[in-house]
C-alpha cells in the first residue's frame, strides 16, 4: 500500500526580531583634539577638526568613514572641508553641536542638524549632504544649507528612531523654558515639532547634555546651571516627552548616556574643589534618585566631560586635561563593577578636551540582529539542519525540547528519535541582553502513515439536501489533481483543491469519468486511479 506524508509541518521560519545592524555605521569617530579613532582597528590617527566640545561623524555600511563635522565645518572622508561645507550656523562649543541622520529613503542623503551656543541666537538648523556629489566625496546641496527649525535652543540635541524603524526623531529644548521639541524626519522631509511642556524650565545658559535612551523609551537630561538630572517617559511613536523624575543634588552636570540594556543612567559632575565625578543611578530601582553611585571621583584636576557609548556597548569618557579617553567597561553592571578604566584610547598625544561625537542612540541598542531559526527535514528518518541567520551576538546556543543540544554554532544537525512536535529554542546573546526565539517542528513519521482517496461513485444535485454535491475524501496528501470529463470525452471540471465541491449540471441523469491523482511530500508514494461518478435526477 502506497504511503503519505501527513500532520502540520514546520516550513522555513523567520523571526526578525531587528532587521538592521548600524554596528559599522558608528565605527569611526571624529572627535576633540584632532583625533579618529576606528573601532574596526582598535587604532586612533590624526584628522582635521579640532572640537573643544560637540561634533559628530558618520561611516558607511561597511564602516569606512564618510565625513564628520564640529558643527560649523565638515571634512570628508580624506579629511579636506567637504564642498560647500563652510560657515555651518552650528558652534564648536555648544556641547551637542551637531548630529548626522540619514534620509529615511535615500542612502546617498544625509542630514546635518547643528546646534549653535546659548550665547549666539542661531538654534538649531539643518543642511542637507548628497554623497553623489563631488566624485563621491560629497557636498552640502546649496538650496538646503542653514536652513533654520527653531531659534533660541538650549546646547541639547539628540535623536533616535521612530517606532516604526524608518523615520528618526530629533530633539531639542529650548532655552529659559520647559519646552522640549521633537521633529520627526521622514522620507517627506521634516515635519513640524511635537511640543512637549513639562518638567523644571531650562535656564538661558544651559551648556550640558541631553540623550534618548537606546530602546527610545526614555529621556535624560544633564541641566547644568540648575545642578539637576531629570529623566523622562519618551514615546517613539508620538514623539511626546512627559513624566519628568527630577534630581536636584548633582553639582554642574554635564555629560549623559545610559548603558546599552537601558537599566543604568551616567552622569559626569564637577564639584567644588576641583573635583569631579561620574555617578550612576539605577533606572530598575523602586527608588532611581537613592539609588545614586559615585563610580569615580578625581580631583587631580581631569575633568570628566561628555559620555559616548560605543559600537563595542562599552561608555567612553572623555577627560579634560587628560592624554587619552576613559572608560566604563561593564556599563550594565551595578555600582563600581560597571569597571570604570583609564587611558582607553589615545588621543595621540594631543590634550582631551571635553567633547565627543553625537549619534542616533538607537545605533547603539545593542540587540542581537536578524535572529531567525531555519531549517531543513521533515521526516523521523532526515537528519534536520537547524541554522540561524543572527548577527552581532557574543555566544549562542541551541535547545530541543528543554536539553542542550549545541553551543557557539549558527548551524548543527540532528537527528529525531521520536515523531511528533519538537520545540526549537534559540538564545543568541550580545554584551548587552540575550535575546530568545522559539519555533516548534513536526516530525513526521513517513514509514507508518499511509494515504487515503475515496471517490464516491454518485450524488444527486436535486437541492433536497442529502448527497447535494459532489466531493472526494482525503488525508495525507502533498499533491491532488482532479478531473472530471463527460461521457464524449471532454473535460468539464478540473482542481488541484482536495477539498473542492462540485455542484454538476442538474439537466439529466449523466454518468460521468474521473481521473485522480495524488502525492506524499516525499515523492515516493502516489495514488493514480481513474473511474465513474453517476449524476442521479
Amino acid at each position: 500500500m502506497n504511503k503519505i506524508i501527513t500532520a502540520l509541518f514546520s516550513v522555513a521560519l523567520s523571526l526578525n526580531v531587528l532587521a538592521q545592524t548600524y554596528k559599522n555605521n558608528v565605527s569611526q569617530w571624529c572627535f576633540g583634539p584632532n583625533t579618529q579613532y576606528s573601532f574596526n582597528t582598535n587604532t586612533s590617527s590624526i584628522s582635521s577638526m579640532l572640537a573643544r566640545e560637540g561634533s559628530a561623524s558618520i561611516a558607511d555600511a561597511n564602516g569606512n568613514l564618510l565625513f564628520y563635522t564640529n558643527g560649523e565645518t565638515i571634512w570628508n572622508r580624506n579629511h579636506s572641508e567637504m564642498l560647500n561645507g563652510d560657515s555651518l550656523l552650528g558652534h564648536w562649543s555648544a556641547v551637542q553641536s551637531s548630529i548626522i541622520v540619514p534620509a529615511p529613503d535615500n542612502s546617498n542623503l544625509y542630514y546635518v542638524f547643528t546646534n549653535s551656543a546659548v550665547f549666539t541666537n542661531d538654534g538649531l538648523s539643518y543642511s542637507l549632504v548628497d554623497m553623489t556629489l563631488d566624485n563621491g566625496l560629497g557636498a552640502v546641496v546649496d538650496t538646503e544649507k542653514n536652513i533654520t527649525l527653531l531659534n533660541g535652543t538650549t546646547e541639547m540635541l539628540t535623536a533616535n528612531f521612530h517606532a516604526n524603524q524608518s523615520d528618526i526623531w530629533i530633539v531639542t529644548h529650548r532655552e529659559n523654558s520647559n519646552f522640549f521639541y521633537s521633529f520627526l524626519l521622514t522620507s517627506n522631509g521634516i515635519q513640524e515639532p511635537v511640543i512637549s511642556n513639562v518638567g523644571i524650565a531650562y535656564g538661558g545658559l544651559t551648556q550640558s547634555a541631553m540623550k534618548l535612551s537606546g530602546n527610545g523609551e526614555r529621556l535624560a537630561a544633564a541641566i547644568s546651571d540648575r545642578n539637576t538630572v531629570e529623566i523622562y517617559d519618551f514615546n517613539n511613536v508620538s514623539g511626546e516627552v512627559f513624566n519628568p523624575l527630577t534630581i536636584t543634588d548633582i553639582k554642574n552636570p554635564y555629560g549623559i548616556e545610559f548603558s546599552c540594556d537601558n537599566t543604568k543612567l551616567y552622569v559626569t559632575s564637577s564639584q567644588a574643589g576641583n573635583i569631579s565625578r561620574i555617578e550612576q543611578f539605577d533606572l530598575e530601582a523602586a527608588n532611581i534618585k537613592s539609588s545614586k553611585e559615585t563610580i569615580i571621583e578625581n580631583n587631580s584636576g581631569v575633568r570628566y566631560a561628555s559620555l559616548q557609548i560605543g559600537s563595542d556597548q562599552k561608555i567612553y569618557v572623555a577627560e579634560l586635561g587628560a592624554l587619552s579617553l576613559g572608560l566604563i567597561n561593564r556599563p550594565n553592571e551595578k555600582g563600581t563593577s560597571c569597571n570604570y578604566m583609564t587611558g582607553a584610547v589615545s588621543l595621540n598625544g594631543g590634550v582631551g578636551q571635553r567633547g565627543l561625537p553625537n549619534f542616533i542612540t538607537g545605533y547603539f541598542n545593542g540587540a542581537v540582529s536578524n535572529m531567525a531559526i531555519h531549517h531543513e527535514g521533515e521526516c523521523l528518518e532526515d537528519e534536520f539542519t537547524f541554522t540561524t541567520s543572527a548577527q552581532n551576538y557574543l555566544d549562542i546556543s541551541w535547545e530541543i525540547d528543554g536539553s542542550l543540544q549545541a553551543h557557539s554554532l549558527d548551524s548543527f544537525k540532528y537527528q529525531f528519535d521520536v515523531a511528533g512536535e519538537h520545540l526549537i529554542r534559540l538564545f543568541a546573546a550580545s554584551y548587552c541582553k540575550q535575546d530568545t526565539i522559539s519555533a516548534e517542528v513536526d516530525v513526521i513519521g513517513c514509514d507508518t502513515i499511509v494515504p487515503f482517496v475515496y471517490v464516491p461513485n454518485a450524488f444527486s444535485p436535486n437541492g433536497d439536501g442529502i448527497n447535494d454535491v459532489f466531493r472526494v475524501e482525503t488525508a495525507n496528501l502533498e499533491k491532488f489533481q482532479f478531473a472530471l470529463f463527460n461521457r464524449w470525452g471532454k473535460l468539464v471540471f478540473q482542481t488541484s483543491d482536495p477539498d473542492f465541491t462540485w455542484h454538476g449540471e442538474y439537466k439529466h441523469t449523466e454518468s460521468y469519468l474521473y481521473q485522480v491523482y495524488a502525492e506524499n511530500v516525499k515523492k515516493d508514494y502516489m495514488i493514480a486511479s481513474m473511474g465513474s461518478i453517476l449524476l442521479v435526477k
